[in-house]
């Protein structure tokens, strides 16, 4: 694994401790439903990548880390879904079916179109509430994506798509807690 490939997930790691102790005691909010949905994208992106020969690392990373703090959520009894949320779930589905019925490379760019949309509850939580979403993790965890993009071997969707829109997402995230802090 390269050097941008391994800080990229040392950064990630270092990211979701704070993230995780927050969501233990409480004092960082996070939906339930994208995180389940995140859990079940993720894992079908990395699927797809690894298909490809792909830029992987960092997408495993982060389907191990949904899978905890979805499984944290439900232990706390912290989940809702409303109309929002199926509308959401409903526009994931669909992503999904393509995901079914294409490639590994269409699966890709679908499924990670598909994170982008299952982050909707995100901004519309770090709206209403930003201190409970600290805006320093979602950089930092905008830094992580931007070493794993810089990983990438080529310009290609295996290797920086994923990669490049998890870095601008994260960095629209922490500026929605900024601009409302």
């Amino acid at each position: 694994m390269n050097t941008y490939k391994t800080l990229g997930v040392i950064i990630a790691m270092l990211m979701y401790i704070p993230l995780i102790k927050g969501v233990i005691t409480n004092q960082i909010k996070q939906p339930f439903a994208m995180w389940l949905l995140w859990t079940l994208l993720d894992g079908t992106t990395l699927i797809s990548v690894l298909a490809q020969g792909g830029n992987w690392p960092i997408l495993a990373f982060y389907t191990t880390m949904s899978i905890l703090i979805t499984s944290i959520l439900l232990f706390k009894k912290q989940y809702g879904w409303g109309k929002f949320e199926t509308l959401i779930a409903s526009l994931v589905i669909s992503c999904m079916l393509i995901w079914a019925i294409s490639g590994p490379k269409i699966a890709t760019i679908v499924g990670t179109i598909a994170i982008v949309i299952a982050t909707f509850p995100m901004f519309r939580d770090a709206w209403k509430d930003p201190k409970s979403n600290p805006w320093k993790i979602w950089l930092g965890f905008s830094l992580a994506n931007g070493l794993s993009t810089a990983a990438g071997t080529m310009w290609s969707i295996e290797e920086r798509f994923y990669s490049t829109s998890c870095a601008i997402l994260c960095i629209l995230i922490a500026g929605v807690n900024l601009i409302r802090k």
